[in-house]
C-alpha cells in the first residue's frame, strides 16, 4: 500500500519550507493512498467501510436486539423522575446552606443608594401580596401590619426612624411589643427660680446661657419683696440660646436607604 507523505510536507512545518515539487509529490501519494483505502470509484463502499473498521452487519444485529419503545420510554421516565427528585433534594440543601451562610430572609440592611438591590425591598411600610413574597411572609408574618387580612401583609416602615433593640424581658424598655413603634421623649426637667433686685450682669445667667433675664413692671404673685429696689425680674429658660434645637430629639446621624431581604 502506498506510504503516506510526511506530515510536515503538507502542514508547512518542514525546515526548510516545502518546495512546489515536494508538495505535488506529497499530494500525489495522498491521492494514491486514499484510492487504495476506499476504492477507485463510489461503488466500492464495502471496502471503504472495512478500511475504516465499520462492521455494518454487527451494527444491524445490535439494532435488532433493542428493547421495545415502551420499555425505553418507561426507563427514561423513571430515570428523569429519579433525577428530578435528586434535584429537589439538592435545591433544598442549597437553600438551607444559603440561609445559614448567606443573608436570611427578613434581614434589615441599609444601603448607600436610593434604590434597593436585587433580593431586597424598601422598608417603607408598603402593603404587598403574600403569594408574591411567601418566604418573607413566613419570616415576618403580620408583625408590621396584616394588610387586607387575607392576601396581603405590611412591610416595616423605617423611613426617618432609629432602630432600638427589642427589650425582650430585660426591663429597660419595658412592656414593648416586638416591632412596635415608640414616640420621641426626654426625661423631665423641673425647677423654679425667683429673684428680686438689680440684675447682676456678672452672673452665670448671661447671653450664653439658656437662662434669660426679663424685666417685668409688676410684681408676680411669687415674687419676694425686694430690699434693694423696686425692679423685679423673671428668669426664662430657652435651650436654643446655647445648643442647636429642632422639633425632635436626635443624635448626629446620616440618612441611608433601609431595606428588607425577601
Amino acid at each position: 500500500m502506498t506510504k503516506l507523505p510526511e506530515k510536515n510536507l503538507l502542514s508547512g512545518s518542514k525546515k526548510p519550507h516545502t518546495t512546489t515539487g515536494e508538495m505535488k509529490d506529497a499530494l500525489g501519494k495522498l491521492h494514491d493512498y486514499l484510492n487504495e483505502l476506499f476504492g477507485y470509484d463510489s461503488t466500492d463502499k464495502e471496502a471503504a467501510r472495512h478500511s475504516l473498521g465499520i462492521d455494518l452487519a454487527g451494527l444491524n444485529a445490535r439494532i435488532d436486539k433493542k428493547p421495545d419503545s415502551l420499555t425505553v420510554e418507561n426507563a427514561i421516565s423513571e430515570t428523569l423522575e429519579t433525577i428530578m427528585t435528586r434535584v429537589d433534594v439538592i435545591k433544598n440543601e442549597l437553600k438551607n446552606e444559603i440561609a445559614k451562610n448567606g443573608v436570611p430572609t427578613g434581614t434589615i440592611a441599609f444601603f448607600a443608594m436610593t434604590a434597593p438591590p436585587a433580593g431586597y425591598l424598601k422598608a417603607d411600610g408598603a402593603i404587598i401580596q403574600r403569594t408574591d413574597y411567601p418566604a418573607l411572609f413566613t419570616a415576618i408574618g403580620t408583625t408590621f401590619g396584616e394588610g387586607d387580612g387575607t392576601t396581603t401583609f405590611t412591610l416595616p416602615d423605617l423611613r426617618g426612624e432609629f432602630i432600638r433593640g427589642w427589650d425582650n424581658g430585660r426591663n429597660i424598655d419595658c412592656e414593648r411589643a416586638f416591632g412596635s413603634i415608640q414616640g420621641d421623649a426626654i426625661r423631665n426637667v423641673t425647677g423654679q427660680l425667683r429673684y428680686a433686685g438689680p440684675q447682676n450682669s456678672d452672673s452665670v445667667m448671661n447671653y450664653q446661657s439658656a437662662l434669660q433675664w426679663t424685666s417685668v413692671s409688676q410684681k408676680s404673685p411669687y415674687s419676694a419683696q425686694s430690699s434693694q429696689g423696686s425692679n423685679y425680674y423673671e428668669i426664662n429658660f430657652d435651650a436654643s440660646r446655647s445648643v442647636p434645637t429642632a422639633s425632635e430629639n436626635r443624635p448626629r446621624n446620616i440618612a441611608l436607604l433601609a431595606c428588607i431581604k425577601y
